[in-house]
């Protein structure tokens, strides 16, 4: 009996091998999903892909020493605008800001090195440039939100040899023109992932990327309720993203996909409601909301789902530069596309 148990066991891990040599096959045969990366400029598109191939390991040399460029250049940039501003909203100190030598080497600076990283760290500590940081967005200032790392490493970002690491390169600052396309497998499953310019002037190419796409991936940052287009300083950030979800959504050509939306930068809008209310946009949002980071983003949510006009929306609250958040997110994703999948080929 034990024979013949073992030989029943053996047949059956045959089976099942055959089994899963043949979904394998099956899963193969069918094209990559492929996901579509939508979104107002800054959102946070471009920087969840990034996040994603990091992850993976899938970042070259060759693009590894480009981050570490875009590192140095987002540094002097960052903290020029700032003193451009603090030299036209000056705050108040002992000595104004512009008769400090460091303000010139840093206005004059077009190399990050370590002479101007050090006046870069310097002035970052400055209670005027942290001001015109802590209010860019009343300010107008078109900066990044990861500025001040920039300032915390701008010492290491200086030496010759710096490579940027994966935090490093979730950072970075980079303005997405045209259409990137990235190919992978992860656990067998084949991916396509589209990542778009988000400025108006790059939307015209979106129509060429909206077929053949398996789900489609709207990034809204939380926390720009109180923040203007950099390319119409008269319209709101957030108001613009909802325009474009809704008319996105009841698209002839994206009507009928699978869409996710990712309420991201959810860290930056955590820290901005509790100055700053949902109210200053959304007169409509109740008093318990209007200063909650829970009540809050469940209010801005159900802003977009009035607007859906699709056949089925997923959503996530999300922090792009989180790996694990990136990939605990990115798993989800993908298991609720595989069972879609699954369903479509008859396995479910």
């Amino acid at each position: 009996r034990m024979g013949c148990s073992s030989q029943r066991q053996t047949q059956g891990h045959q089976s099942s091998q055959k089994i899963d040599q043949a979904l394998r096959r099956e899963w193969r045969s069918q094209p990559p999903i492929t996901l579509l990366f939508l979104g107002t400029g800054e959102s946070g598109k471009s920087t969840f892909t990034r996040v994603i191939k990091a992850t993976l390991g899938m970042i070259s040399k060759r693009e590894q020493a480009m981050f570490s460029e875009f590192l140095r250049s987002n540094t002097i940039q960052s903290m020029q605008t700032l003193l451009r501003c603090s030299e036209l909203e000056f705050i108040g100190g002992e000595q104004p800001i512009k008769d400090d030598p460091a303000y010139q080497v840093i206005l004059d600076a077009s190399v990050l090195t370590p002479e101007v990283a050090e006046a870069i760290q310097r002035l970052s500590n400055t209670e005027d440039i942290k001001y015109c940081f802590q209010h860019r967005y009343s300010l107008k200032l078109h900066i990044p939100d990861s500025s001040y790392y920039y300032f915390n490493n701008c010492n290491r970002f200086a030496q010759p040899d710096f490579e940027a690491n994966t935090t490093d390169i979730t950072h970075a600052s980079v303005r997405t023109s045209g259409i990137l396309e990235t190919l992978f497998d992860y656990n067998d499953t084949p991916f396509r992932l589209i990542d778009v310019g988000g400025q108006r002037s790059e939307r015209r190419k979106w129509i060429s990327c909206m077929t053949d796409v398996t789900a489609v991936i709207y990034l809204v940052a939380l926390n720009d309720y109180h923040s203007v287009l950099q390319e119409d300083s008269t319209t709101n950030r957030m108001v613009e993203s909802l325009t474009l979800f809704g008319a996105l959504s009841s698209s002839k050509f994206l009507k009928q996909k699978d869409w996710i939306l990712f309420l991201n930068k959810k860290d930056l809008f955590q820290e901005q409601i509790r100055t700053t209310p949902l109210t200053v946009l959304f007169p409509d949002c109740p008093e318990e909301a209007k200063n909650s980071y829970n009540q809050g983003r469940l209010f801005i949510l159900e802003k977009f789902k009035a607007l859906f006009g699709g056949k089925q929306l997923l959503y996530h609250f999300t922090c792009a530069i989180d790996p694990e958040n990136a990939r605990r997110v990115f798993l989800d994703v993908r298991l609720a596309l595989l069972s879609h999948r699954l369903a479509s080929v008859h396995l479910l």
